[in-house]
């Protein structure tokens, strides 16, 4: 047991010595290497020349599953870049869709409104409010502002002296100078106006 010892003590400094020479030595690391497998016998030369074979298909394979991964990464990025695209377009019709049907909406209302006040039509986008209520009472807010319409008087044919008119037709219950005034005041044509009092 003893001489096993001594043999392993003595093999120990010649690992040493052969590592200090490589380090010694001014040629390359793989030259060194090389030259150190060179030495070996050829069935371990062969051993290590396929596991050199198999190393570079497992980086080869490996340089190729990082490309394969960062490629499906970047892939992925672009989809999702446009399924973020396509909801947000889709939101967009679908926000824009409601407001179309929160419009006609209140147009119906302000239609329903002007109806039932007998209120211009020229008057319709004039109503204001946020309920149905509030456009109610702006409807009637709106109706005691305009002057009241005379209802029209039966034409006269020649000199009518009780009527007092000499032959002329009334004109109705207002005149255009009317007309042109409430016109103003409210923001609407003169002309779509006074088409509502004809």
């Amino acid at each position: 047991m003893a001489e096993d010892t001594q043999a392993v003590a003595n093999d120990q400094p010649e690992a040493t010595e052969a590592t200090q020479d490589v380090g010694t030595d001014s040629q390359p690391a793989e030259q060194k290497t090389e030259a150190t497998v060179g030495n070996l016998p050829d069935w371990a030369q062969s051993i290590i020349k396929e596991l050199r074979q198999e190393n570079a298909k497992h980086r080869t394979a490996n340089k190729t599953a990082e490309n394969e991964a960062k490629r499906a990464e970047e892939l992925r990025l672009v989809e999702q870049g446009k399924v973020q695209e396509a909801y947000e377009q889709v939101r967009s019709e679908l926000d824009a869709a409601k407001q179309a049907a929160a419009d006609a909406e209140t147009r119906r209302i302000k239609a329903v409104i002007a109806h039932r006040h007998n209120l211009p039509e020229v008057l319709l986008d004039r109503l204001k409010g946020e309920t149905e209520e509030d456009m109610e009472a702006d409807a009637l807010a709106l109706l005691e502002a305009l002057p009241a319409a005379e209802p029209p008087k039966p034409a006269v044919s020649g000199n009518d002296a009780i009527a007092g008119t000499g032959g002329t037709e009334p004109t109705g219950g207002l005149s255009d100078a009317d007309i042109r005034r409430m016109a103003a005041t409210y923001g609407v044509s003169f002309e779509a106006l006074k088409s509502q009092f004809e």
